[in-house]
């Protein structure tokens, strides 16, 4: 796929396979990621023991998710954790993952759950994993005149 193909292909899945990635299959998503900083208060943190995944707390689907991913930064680098939470959840797309942004959450409760320092503020976590049932249609998505304007 090329890269359109894999941003139009791009999802959100909340049901997932008890499945585990495998390692080298991670690895090509947090590589990916990486590309959107060389920061160094940018880091990611990567959840897999179901306990600690209940302890981020949010929504119920969350720990159904092999593994999820944590984008953490100080306040002055946020823009670089988001940018590299959403390449991260394109690459997950390209390698046949499914994934989910999860943007709604207590930041205080997901620092302790992943014991990050006082100054890392998580601003996204990124559920991956293999999706359960059948593929996804479409959906709707807005045409471009309802969401473009030109000034």
């Amino acid at each position: 796929m090329n890269t359109l193909d894999v941003i139009a292909a791009r999802r959100s899945y909340r049901e997932y396979l008890p499945d585990p990635v495998p390692e080298e299959m991670l690895r090509r998503i947090l590589q990916a990621a990486l590309s959107a900083t060389d920061c160094p208060d940018c880091h990611i943190y990567v959840v897999r023991e179901p306990r600690q995944k209940e302890s981020l707390g949010g929504q119920g689907w969350i720990g159904t998710a092999p593994s999820v991913l944590v984008f953490c930064a100080t306040w002055d680098h946020v823009r670089e954790a988001t940018m590299a939470c959403a390449l991260a959840m394109l690459a997950a797309t390209a390698l046949s993952f499914g994934s989910a942004w999860v943007g709604g959450f207590r930041a205080d409760r997901v620092r302790r759950a992943i014991q990050a320092p006082e100054n890392m503020e998580p601003v996204a976590m990124l559920t991956i994993g293999y999706r359960a049932g059948p593929e996804k249609g479409p959906g709707r998505r807005r045409p471009l005149r309802e969401l473009v304007h030109y000034a």
